[in-house]
């Protein structure tokens, strides 16, 4: 992991006590300034706007910054983000391979009713006699012995 993607974590995951210590850490941060920024980029962007200093140069002072704090980045709530990113997922694959499959199985139904329909059509006295025959299967199979 860089150190700004670090960087980047830890304050996004501790926002709160981050934001209640920026005004003491930077002072040329107005409280309208603190509450424009929502995380690490918007922080990042400000610095540099109103320090007039390089992006490196924040990620310096940034970093000094977290060690006073004693931050550390939240990895458990990283996790368990990850974790219900995969749950979400596997859920919607699922529910995108039972359309599929429904739709597939709608296709067949149609197109083996159209043929069956056709078939029917060119041959009546076949599918007569097969709907007869198909009859008496169903009734000798199910006639007790």
């Amino acid at each position: 992991m860089s150190s700004k993607n670090k960087f980047e974590l830890i304050i996004d995951n501790n926002w709160e006590n981050v934001k209640a210590e920026m005004r003491h850490a930077w002072r040329k941060l107005t409280e309208e300034d603190v509450d424009a920024i929502q995380n690490y980029q918007d922080l990042v962007k400000k610095l540099q706007e109103i320090y007039e200093i390089t992006e490196e140069q924040v990620n310096d002072k940034i970093s000094s910054f977290i060690e006073k704090l004693n931050l550390e980045p939240n990895l458990t709530k990283l996790q368990e983000l990850k974790e219900a990113l995969y749950e979400n997922t596997m859920h919607i694959k699922d529910k995108i391979s039972e359309k599929i499959n429904k739709e597939a199985l709608q296709k067949n139904a149609k197109e083996v009713q159209h043929a069956v329909t056709e078939y029917v059509k060119e041959n009546p006295l076949k599918a007569l006699g097969l709907g007869v025959l198909a009859s008496w299967a169903i009734v000798k199979m199910l006639r007790p012995k």
